[in-house]
């Protein structure tokens, strides 16, 4: 870098300075956390640390290897250890270790006993990590991560297809072992958050959504960030689109994971963004957040309930999760140079149509999160524990039906539908007859629905053809599912019929044909609203707590 400066300064650079040898980090010192700047992030009691740098693998969209080497240099664990023991002193208790790969850092192990022996002295610090998919056979690394205070682990998953992670050189990840390394982790309680890159030469907009049910149902991550493939400077894949002439966007502004920069060979222009939207909702809609807070680990429910508050609203607002939060500050004087300088009147009028879309945006996630904390609020509680079984087996039922779609193997798609209903009507009667809280009203509604599966069950035609079928997933889904949920747990019948009735209000009113039930209807509406509203603040905040 002084050689760099100087160059600079007397007019002389070069046109590249290539690196050969790069500078040992044993001893590196820290940088420490700036009061100055903390002040203005959301969570002030977390900071960041590079304990290494490099990473010994060859992925072709990487540019770690060339920018940071292959070859591991870190910093000395106590140097580390230090470190984090200073800024805790400060109120700094959180840490993301920013490492490209954690798990390959030659002296992990000292870092996690030295971390395991402040949490024994009363030090709690917890943290997260970048690592590799094979990280959890290293020997005592998962165990050792969590003692050490990890909750989460971000993983290099980038596809579930093995052709693709083939064509980009990612050869160390084993697709047939991804599920078993996400169980690994949570045994031991670290949540799995991927990374996952669309684009890659062998997706469509079609495999990219199959792809999407296998990572969010068999192998069941907690959470993925999106990245839509860029050919970064400085990465293989660069290189070899320089040479061979391919044509690629000249603005580096648009090199932010959100835009399509060359031409997917696969994928017509417009279709591979879309591709992202689709995935971005398969992971972020109401059910899938449904089923991954039913199935995670009680320590992280807290936590991930307002994370997926924020990716849902990145998934709705078409924009990366770690490109925005959720309120953006846009300040009038604070505009690229190159636009022009707004007007007092012209800033307030574009402010305030932010606002009025921000509002109805918000909106829509404060009356969506409060379903959400309905169905998932208390998962060990037998009501809640059912659900989870109801639609882990409706999520499995459905892989099964797709496999079956695709093969044209009708019996095994209705046995599997006849055997779901007859699961779900005998866990319907076992909790209308169980000693739960359910009140005689509730018990009663689930028998009822129990008696209305069998009855339905012994009717279905197993040879009625593929209509049969798309009806008793209907069947299954809005009588079985939803319907259980209705009835065990509380407000959850009277938020859905509230969401109805706004959804039909507001479609009258645009049409001009509001009725005089319509208007009848709106005090007992508001009321409920009001009370939904108030059971939701109150939880948050104890959640808070």
């Amino acid at each position: 870098m002084a050689g760099l400066l100087r160059d600079a300064l007397n007019g002389t650079m070069r046109p590249i300075y290539d690196i050969v040898d790069f500078p040992d980090l044993e001893h590196a010192p820290v940088p420490l956390v700036a009061d100055k700047l903390q002040h203005k992030f959301f969570t002030k009691n977390m900071a960041t640390i590079d304990t290494s740098r490099g990473c010994p693998f060859a992925c072709t969209f990487c540019t770690i290897i060339n920018v940071q080497g292959r070859k591991m240099r870190y910093r000395s664990s106590s140097c580390v250890l230090k470190a984090i023991e200073e800024n805790y002193a400060r109120g700094i208790r959180i840490y993301f270790f920013t490492d490209d790969n954690f798990s390959r850092n030659p002296v992990w192990e000292e870092i996690l006993d030295g971390l395991i022996e402040m949490r024994a002295r009363g030090l709690d610090i917890i943290f997260m990590m970048q690592i590799d998919t094979l990280a959890h056979r290293i020997p005592n690394f998962a165990e050792k991560a969590s003692k050490a205070g990890c909750y989460l682990a971000f993983v290099g998953m980038e596809s579930v297809n093995p052709k693709n992670l083939e064509a980009v050189g990612k050869r160390q990840n084993k697709v047939d072992d991804y599920a078993s390394m996400v169980e690994t982790w949570h045994t031991n309680n670290v949540l799995v958050h991927v990374g996952y890159i669309i684009g890659f030469p062998n997706d469509t907009r079609e495999s990219i959504a199959q792809d999407m049910m296998v990572l969010r149902d068999q192998v069941k991550v907690d959470m993925a960030s999106f990245f839509m493939m860029t050919p970064l400077p400085g990465s293989k894949d660069h290189w070899k689109m320089v040479q061979d002439c391919v044509p690629i966007d000249a603005d580096l502004n648009n090199y932010d994971s959100l835009h399509e920069t060359f031409r997917h060979p696969l994928m017509p222009p417009g279709q591979w963004r879309a591709a992202y939207n689709d995935a971005m909702t398969a992971l972020y809609n109401k059910e899938s957040i449904v089923n991954t807070m039913l199935r995670m680990q009680p320590d992280h429910r807290r936590h991930m309930f307002f994370v997926f508050v924020w990716y849902r609203y990145c998934a709705l607002e078409g924009m990366h999760p770690m490109s925005t939060g959720m309120y953006r500050y846009k300040e009038r004087t604070s505009r690229r140079s190159t636009f022009p300088r707004e007007n007092v009147f012209q800033y307030a009028w574009r402010r305030t149509k932010d606002a009025a879309h921000g509002f109805k945006r918000y909106l829509g996630l404060f009356l969506d999160f409060q379903e959400i904390w309905m169905l998932t609020r208390d998962p060990d509680h037998p009501r809640w524990a059912t659900l989870a079984e109801l639609r882990e087996k409706w999520v499995a039922a459905q892989q099964c039906i797709s496999e079956s779609k695709l093969m044209g193997r009708y019996d095994e798609a209705a046995q599997e539908l006849k055997s779901l209903m007859a699961a779900g009507a005998e866990k319907l009667r076992q909790l209308s007859q169980s000693g739960s809280d359910l009140n005689s009203r509730a018990r009663r509604k689930l028998a009822k629905k129990a008696r209305e599966v069998e009855t339905y069950a012994r009717s279905f035609d197993m040879q009625g053809g593929w209509n049969k079928v798309v009806e008793a997933e209907r069947y299954i889904s809005e009588r079985i599912v939803a319907g259980y949920e209705e009835a065990a747990i509380k407000y959850v019948a009277k938020r859905r019929k509230m969401n109805e009735y706004r959804k039909r209000l507001v479609k009258r009113m645009k049409q001009g044909r509001i009725g005089v039930s319509d208007i009848a209807r709106l005090p007992y509406a508001l009321v409920i609203e009001v009370v939904c509203a108030c059971r939701f603040c109150l939880s948050l905040l104890m959640l808070h707590k």
